[in-house]
């Protein structure tokens, strides 16, 4: 029971860590405005972290899913929303998943971690074993959404 509790607590925890990021880009885009300070600097601040949610999304995501703190963790998740991303919008370039892409790159990586971080690889590959097999598994694992979303994005869509 107590196992369940720390891990529904670290879950919680870490889907709050995106309201600190959103805290900071709104007081940076809030600096830059001309009616504050007028520093475009600070605006060009916040519209980048802003621009780059989905990727926050992605990290946090595979970070709440994953049953440990490691590294892999986050580099598969940034890797598979470049991958997805990527791949969707060469398929058809009015193809804009955003956010969408972020939750579903976190998820595939925290659920690959979670799978593959001690897998044992033959003698010769056992270099990409363990837990560096995990950002493989997870880019290959986004090729297929980006194909599958590449094509369904936006019938689905236009459905919702």
């Amino acid at each position: 029971m107590s196992n369940n509790v720390e891990v529904t607590k670290k879950r919680k925890s870490a889907l709050l860590l995106p309201v600190g990021a959103l805290l900071v880009a709104g007081i940076l885009l809030l600096l830059g405005q001309p009616f504050v300070l007028n520093i475009p600097f600070f605006e060009g601040l916040g519209k980048e972290v802003f621009a780059n949610l989905p990727i926050i999304v992605a990290i946090i995501v595979a970070i709440a899913i994953s049953t440990e703190d490691h590294g892999a963790v986050v580099l598969s998740a940034a890797l598979g929303y470049f991958v997805l991303d990527k791949g969707v919008t060469t398929i058809n370039e009015a193809n804009n998943m955003g956010i969408v892409a972020g939750i579903l790159a976190g998820l595939a990586a925290g659920f690959l971690y979670n799978k593959y971080k001690n897998v044992q690889l033959p003698t010769w590959l056992a270099f990409f074993g363990g837990k560096r097999f995990v950002p493989i598994v997870t880019a290959f694992t986004c090729i297929i959404l980006a194909l599958i979303f590449g094509y369904a994005w936006i019938p689905l869509e236009r459905l919702f």
